[in-house]
Protein backbone atom coordinates (compact mmCIF):
# COMPACT_ATOMS: atom_id res chain seq x y z
CA UNK A 1 0.00 0.00 0.00
CA UNK A 2 2.25 2.87 -1.20
CA UNK A 3 -0.04 4.78 -4.16
CA UNK A 4 -3.43 5.92 -4.55
CA UNK A 5 -5.28 6.44 -7.35
CA UNK A 6 -8.14 8.79 -8.11
CA UNK A 7 -10.49 10.96 -10.32
CA UNK A 8 -9.84 14.89 -9.54
CA UNK A 9 -10.79 18.44 -11.43
CA UNK A 10 -9.12 21.50 -11.17
CA UNK A 11 -11.67 23.49 -12.80
CA UNK A 12 -15.37 23.21 -12.93
CA UNK A 13 -16.86 22.18 -16.35
CA UNK A 14 -20.62 21.46 -18.33
CA UNK A 15 -18.86 18.36 -19.36
CA UNK A 16 -17.25 17.10 -17.21
CA UNK A 17 -15.35 14.05 -19.69
CA UNK A 18 -12.85 17.42 -20.41
CA UNK A 19 -11.40 18.35 -16.95
CA UNK A 20 -11.88 15.40 -15.03
CA UNK A 21 -8.18 12.94 -14.45
CA UNK A 22 -7.17 9.69 -13.30
CA UNK A 23 -4.51 10.91 -11.20
CA UNK A 24 -1.72 9.07 -8.60
CA UNK A 25 -0.79 10.31 -5.21
CA UNK A 26 -0.15 9.35 -2.12
CA UNK A 27 -2.12 6.94 0.49
CA UNK A 28 -3.68 9.52 3.03
CA UNK A 29 -2.16 10.21 6.40
CA UNK A 30 -4.82 9.60 9.11
CA UNK A 31 -5.53 12.08 11.48
CA UNK A 32 -7.18 11.06 14.34
CA UNK A 33 -10.69 10.16 14.75
CA UNK A 34 -10.27 9.23 10.96
CA UNK A 35 -10.65 5.68 9.11
CA UNK A 36 -8.66 4.99 6.07
CA UNK A 37 -11.54 3.12 3.19
CA UNK A 38 -10.17 1.08 0.74
CA UNK A 39 -12.97 2.10 -1.88
CA UNK A 40 -14.97 -1.23 -3.67
CA UNK A 41 -17.82 0.03 -5.39
CA UNK A 42 -19.38 4.01 -5.73
CA UNK A 43 -21.53 4.70 -8.37
CA UNK A 44 -21.92 7.90 -10.89
CA UNK A 45 -25.30 9.99 -9.94
CA UNK A 46 -26.32 13.37 -11.36
CA UNK A 47 -25.52 14.86 -7.94
CA UNK A 48 -21.54 13.60 -9.15
CA UNK A 49 -21.43 15.05 -12.29
CA UNK A 50 -23.13 18.14 -10.85
CA UNK A 51 -20.46 18.12 -8.45
CA UNK A 52 -18.07 18.70 -10.99
CA UNK A 53 -20.17 20.93 -13.29
CA UNK A 54 -19.71 23.13 -10.27
CA UNK A 55 -24.17 23.50 -9.76
CA UNK A 56 -23.98 21.21 -7.00
CA UNK A 57 -25.23 22.17 -3.23
CA UNK A 58 -22.30 21.47 -1.83
CA UNK A 59 -19.28 23.07 -4.42
CA UNK A 60 -15.52 21.88 -4.88
CA UNK A 61 -12.95 23.13 -3.46
CA UNK A 62 -10.38 23.76 -6.59
CA UNK A 63 -7.73 23.25 -7.34
CA UNK A 64 -7.11 19.42 -7.30
CA UNK A 65 -10.89 18.38 -5.99
CA UNK A 66 -11.56 14.60 -5.93
CA UNK A 67 -14.58 13.35 -7.14
CA UNK A 68 -17.05 11.04 -6.21
CA UNK A 69 -20.01 12.05 -3.34
CA UNK A 70 -20.86 8.26 -2.30
CA UNK A 71 -19.93 4.85 -2.11
CA UNK A 72 -19.10 1.37 0.35
CA UNK A 73 -15.64 0.04 0.95
CA UNK A 74 -13.71 -1.67 3.91
CA UNK A 75 -11.29 -0.24 6.58
CA UNK A 76 -7.79 -0.47 5.80
CA UNK A 77 -6.75 1.32 8.78
CA UNK A 78 -8.54 3.15 12.45
CA UNK A 79 -7.71 6.16 14.25
CA UNK A 80 -11.15 6.21 15.38
CA UNK A 81 -13.12 4.55 18.30
CA UNK A 82 -15.21 2.05 17.28
CA UNK A 83 -13.76 1.20 13.58
CA UNK A 84 -11.48 -1.29 12.62
CA UNK A 85 -9.84 -2.89 9.99
CA UNK A 86 -12.05 -4.57 7.73
CA UNK A 87 -14.99 -3.01 8.67
CA UNK A 88 -17.60 -2.69 5.52
CA UNK A 89 -18.68 0.83 5.78
CA UNK A 90 -20.52 3.44 3.61
CA UNK A 91 -19.82 6.74 3.24
CA UNK A 92 -22.55 9.09 4.34
CA UNK A 93 -21.27 12.54 3.53
CA UNK A 94 -17.79 14.04 2.38
CA UNK A 95 -15.85 13.80 -1.18
CA UNK A 96 -13.50 11.52 -3.13
CA UNK A 97 -15.15 8.29 -3.09
CA UNK A 98 -14.04 7.56 -6.78
CA UNK A 99 -10.72 6.21 -5.16
CA UNK A 100 -8.77 3.47 -4.61
CA UNK A 101 -8.19 4.51 -0.88
CA UNK A 102 -9.88 7.73 1.30
CA UNK A 103 -9.34 9.08 4.34
CA UNK A 104 -12.70 10.05 6.16
CA UNK A 105 -14.09 11.15 9.45
CA UNK A 106 -15.78 8.37 11.70
CA UNK A 107 -18.44 10.35 11.69
CA UNK A 108 -18.63 10.52 7.75
CA UNK A 109 -19.20 6.51 7.51
CA UNK A 110 -21.87 4.11 8.83
CA UNK A 111 -20.55 0.52 9.26
CA UNK A 112 -22.77 -2.07 7.46
CA UNK A 113 -24.35 -4.60 10.16
CA UNK A 114 -24.50 -7.34 7.40
CA UNK A 115 -22.92 -8.90 4.29
CA UNK A 116 -23.90 -6.56 1.44
CA UNK A 117 -23.22 -6.80 -2.10
CA UNK A 118 -20.48 -3.56 -2.26
CA UNK A 119 -22.47 -2.45 -5.53
CA UNK A 120 -26.08 -2.24 -3.92
CA UNK A 121 -24.44 -0.54 -0.68
CA UNK A 122 -22.68 1.84 -2.47
CA UNK A 123 -26.25 3.31 -3.55
CA UNK A 124 -27.30 2.93 0.25
CA UNK A 125 -26.93 7.14 1.22
CA UNK A 126 -29.05 8.10 -1.82
CA UNK A 127 -31.09 6.04 -3.68
CA UNK A 128 -33.57 4.92 -0.59
CA UNK A 129 -34.03 8.15 0.32
CA UNK A 130 -34.83 9.76 -3.13
CA UNK A 131 -38.33 7.03 -2.88
CA UNK A 132 -39.23 8.14 0.51
CA UNK A 133 -39.34 11.02 -0.94
CA UNK A 134 -41.63 9.75 -4.06
CA UNK A 135 -45.68 10.36 -3.53
CA UNK A 136 -47.60 7.30 -3.48
CA UNK A 137 -49.94 5.69 -5.63
CA UNK A 138 -52.12 8.00 -7.06
CA UNK A 139 -50.65 11.10 -5.06
CA UNK A 140 -49.48 12.95 -8.64
CA UNK A 141 -45.71 13.05 -8.57
CA UNK A 142 -42.41 13.31 -9.59
CA UNK A 143 -42.73 14.54 -13.64
CA UNK A 144 -41.96 11.64 -15.79
CA UNK A 145 -41.99 9.38 -13.38
CA UNK A 146 -44.73 6.10 -12.82
CA UNK A 147 -45.66 4.55 -9.40
CA UNK A 148 -47.86 1.25 -9.06
CA UNK A 149 -48.65 -0.71 -6.78
CA UNK A 150 -48.95 -4.43 -7.03
CA UNK A 151 -51.43 -7.02 -4.78
CA UNK A 152 -48.91 -8.04 -3.12
CA UNK A 153 -48.65 -4.26 -1.24
CA UNK A 154 -44.79 -3.30 -3.21
CA UNK A 155 -44.82 -0.25 -4.57
CA UNK A 156 -42.60 0.30 -7.93
CA UNK A 157 -41.42 3.77 -9.52
CA UNK A 158 -40.29 3.83 -12.96
CA UNK A 159 -38.67 7.35 -14.48
CA UNK A 160 -37.96 5.63 -18.10
CA UNK A 161 -40.45 3.81 -20.47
Amino acid sequence: MSENHYAEFSECSMRPQEVLEYVSGPIPVLEEGEVLVRMKAAPINPADINFVQGVYGLKPVLPHSRAGLEGCGVVQESRAAGFREGDEVILLRGVGSWSEYVAVPSVNVMKLPVKVDPVQAAMLKVNPLTALRLPGPGAGGLAGAECRQFRSGKVHYSTGP
